[in-house]
């Protein structure tokens, strides 16, 4: 698996076959943020926490290790 590939997969990239369109006179990095300009919709939407049900957002807290005390 290329570093281009790897990349794509971190950032959630749903269809590949858009790698065969990257633009070459950038680095890796910067493909994979032209391809995120070009073509919102191949990438997951940004988790927003306004919009969110209570189970996702509690979901998304556990997932950053986030844990809630409880009052004395």
């Amino acid at each position: 698996m290329s570093t281009l590939e790897q990349l794509a997969a971190q950032a959630g990239l749903k269809d590949t076959t858009l790698l065969q369109c990257v633009r070459t006179d950038l680095p890796p990095v910067g493909q994979i943020a032209d391809l995120k300009q070009r073509y919102p919709a191949a990438f997951p939407a940004p988790f927003d926490a306004r919009t969110a049900t209570k189970a996702d957002y509690e979901a998304r807290l556990k997932e950053m290790g986030y844990r809630r005390r409880s009052p004395m």
